[in-house]
């Protein structure tokens, strides 16, 4: 399990990514509803915060580092969209998505759902298919709608490593009993880059 690999004397923080890379993606995410944000940073985004002063660790965390979004799909190519981006209103305006898993890959923390609904699919599948008219390397994205929560950008005590997996835990718990229900209201549709950037609507 990946919690395990962080209690692993050879894990490492996340390493980043370099900004040429993310400048060549066209990248399209959900926003979501203040209300629904607002559970969410009440029940995950707090306590992973707290977690981190605890246990003398950087997180780069949504909501407060980049804004928290759920990735549609993503086309790759030398000229993505142009230098900006923006949020708009999303066919799926008012639709519920429920998360309920927990996963960790490396140092990075998702929030992910069970199923994906059905409408998603559809969306994703039209977002594809424009990319691919576009001329772009289409990122393959299969039986995933995912949030990044959080990455461990640094550590100063590897033994407290342990402490923050136990916290994170506490959290995922507290999904499988009761997921988190997010309302969309937008589409971010713009370069990836400018998404991280953008606040959350």
């Amino acid at each position: 399990m990946g919690l395990t690999k962080i209690k692993d004397p050879a894990f490492l923080p996340f390493p980043g990514f370099a900004d040429a890379r993310l400048e060549n993606r066209s990248h399209e995410s959900f926003r979501f509803h203040t209300r629904s944000l607002e559970v969410l940073a009440k029940r995950i985004v707090f306590p992973l915060q707290d977690s981190e002063r605890r246990n003398s660790m950087k997180l780069l965390c949504a909501m407060r580092d980049f804004p928290l979004h759920a990735t549609i799909g993503e086309g790759i190519g030398q000229e993505a969209y142009p230098e900006m981006g923006e949020v708009s209103d999303c066919p799926l305006n008012e639709v519920v998505i429920s998360f309920s898993q927990l996963v960790v890959d490396g140092a990075t923390l998702f929030l992910a759902v069970d199923t994906i609904p059905k409408e998603v699919l559809n969306l994703r599948a039209e977002v594809n298919a424009k990319h691919t008219a576009e001329g772009l390397n289409v990122t393959p994205i299969v039986d995933l709608l995912h949030i990044t929560l959080a990455r461990i950008m640094f550590f100063s005590n590897r033994e407290k490593l342990s402490d923050y997996v136990e916290d994170v835990k506490v959290i995922r718990e507290g999904l499988w009993e009761n997921p988190i229900k997010l309302e969309i209201v937008g589409i971010f549709r713009g370069r990836a880059d400018i998404n991280l950037k953008l606040r959350s609507r």
